[in-house]
C-alpha cells in the first residue's frame, strides 16, 4: 500500500517550520550556561526543548541542532560543527525546503522531486541523525 502524498497543509506546515528556523537563527544567541535566547537579552531564553535531555539527562539525536543553527548563522562554523555534527545538513535542508515548497504550493509539482525521491531524502536524513547520535554515544562525543 503507497502512502498518501504530502497534503496542501503538511507543505504550509513544513515551509512555516524551515521559515521560522530560518529567520530566528541569526535573531538568538547562545549564552554561555548553554542555553539559547534572544540576541543581547539574556533574560530572554528560550524553555529547554529537548525532553529526554531534560528528563533523564540523555541527548537525543536531534540535542544541539539549534545551537548549531545559531551559530552557523553568525557563521561560526567550528563551533557549530561541535555542537551537533549535522547541524549545517539540517540547515541547509531547511533553506531548500523554502523555494521546493513555494513551488508546490504555486503549483509547479512537474519540475520538482517525486514524491518517493522526497521520502527517500527524509529517510537518509533520519539515519543520519539516529547514526550520528549513535556514534556519538558509543565513542561518547559531544
Amino acid at each position: 500500500m503507497a502512502p498518501y502524498p504530502p497534503t496542501r497543509r503538511r507543505h504550509k506546515e513544513v515551509l512555516f517550520y524551515s521559515l521560522l528556523a530560518l529567520i530566528a537563527a541569526p535573531l538568538l544567541e547562545v549564552y554561555p550556561n548553554e542555553r539559547v535566547g534572544l540576541r543581547g537579552h539574556p533574560d530572554l531564553l528560550l524553555p529547554p526543548m529537548c525532553m529526554s535531555r531534560t528528563l533523564f539527562g540523555v541527548n537525543c539525536p536531534a540535542c544541539g541542532l539549534t545551537r548549531s543553527f545559531v551559530y552557523l548563522a553568525r557563521g561560526d562554523w567550528i563551533t557549530s560543527v561541535q555542537c551537533h555534527r549535522l547541524g549545517w545538513l539540517l540547515m541547509f535542508m531547511a533553506a531548500v525546503q523554502v523555494p521546493y515548497r513555494l513551488a508546490i504550493l504555486a503549483g509547479r509539482q512537474q519540475l520538482l522531486l517525486s514524491e518517493p525521491a522526497g521520502r527517500w531524502i527524509g529517510r537518509v536524513l533520519v539515519a543520519f541523525l539516529i547514526g550520528n547520535w549513535a556514534l556519538g554515544v558509543v565513542f561518547r562525543w559531544g
